[in-house]
């Protein structure tokens, strides 16, 4: 079921498709920059075909959810994700992050422990995405920030940045069905919520605080990935005393290797009983006035 709901302080709503049996274990994912739910592919399928509840939101600005002008720091976004756990009365979530979403699902993780039973990092260390003083792994912000940002505007050349953004990210050239559908998804996010996005990936620095989690953590890390240190995954792993699986893939291991990557999650989200026929209808959330 797909529906919003208003859930922010702001009361900005958000857009989260509830997949599966609804007393199945609790998995909630938290999309990369720019894309939305629907980025994940057949991922809520396959979990809830395990017996999984799970929740596919699309952070603010992203997607079908508001598109306010400000809100997009980490605390922000986190607190989100902790509302959409309220709205739905989720316990004991194994949260899953990929990318951006593995810096808000640490946030997360860190501000509302009690509400999360696993950490699922995908493509993300959970520390930083750029070189800082406690995170030596990537390039500084510095580097890359003023390039990112330049390419992200509101002209005609924006498409074309954000395709070659997707594209430049996987492994091998992707089927152009699946870059069109990709494009599609992040064409929603305006530039200002996109802006704000890459300025808090590439600004917030979480490192001196992973010692403070609380609950377990799995990565799952490409072995290509151009846009994600390895060496940074495996440092932060080494903080968190988590597991690290590394498959054969860049930036996007739901597309790249299905299989591998969803045996990898559903190992990491941990064991259910088999659910027949999950309920894939998508859902919208509200809980006070749409901004």
């Amino acid at each position: 079921m797909s529906r919003l709901i208003a859930v922010a302080a702001d009361g900005v709503r958000l857009h989260v498709a509830d997949h599966g049996p609804r007393d199945g274990p609790p998995v909630v994912l938290v999309h990369g920059w720019s894309l939305s739910g629907a980025a994940w592919g057949g991922t809520p399928d396959t979990l809830a075909a395990a017996g999984h509840r799970v929740v596919a939101l699309d952070l603010r600005g992203h997607g079908h959810s508001d598109k306010p002008a400000g809100g997009y720091d980490a605390g922000r976004l986190a607190a989100d994700v902790t509302a959409v756990l309220d709205a739905l009365d989720l316990d004991d979530v194994a949260l899953v992050g990929w990318s951006i979403g593995g810096l808000v699902a640490a946030r997360a993780a860190l501000d509302a422990p009690e509400r999360i039973g696993r950490l699922v990092l995908v493509a993300a260390s959970g520390a930083a995405a750029a070189r800082t003083a406690g995170y030596p792994f990537g390039p500084p912000a510095d580097a890359v920030l003023p390039h990112l940002l330049a390419a992200e505007g509101d002209g005609p050349l924006r498409p074309a940045a954000r395709r070659d953004a997707l594209a430049n990210c996987f492994a091998a050239p992707p089927p152009a069905a699946l870059l069109d559908r990709l494009l599609d998804i992040s064409l929603r996010t305006p530039t200002h919520a996109a802006a704000a996005c890459l300025r808090t990936l590439l600004l917030t620095d979480l490192s001196a605080e992973l010692p403070l989690l609380r609950v377990p953590v799995t990565h799952i890390a490409g072995a290509t990935d151009p846009s994600v240190s390895l060496k940074g995954v495996r440092w932060a792993a080494g903080v968190t005393g988590s597991q690290v699986v590394t498959l054969d893939c860049a930036h996007y291991p739901m597309h790249e290797l299905p299989d591998a990557f969803a045996a990898a999650l559903l190992s990491a989200c941990g064991p259910t009983t088999p659910a027949a026929l999950p309920d894939r209808t998508p859902t919208t959330l509200n809980q006070g006035t749409p901004a």
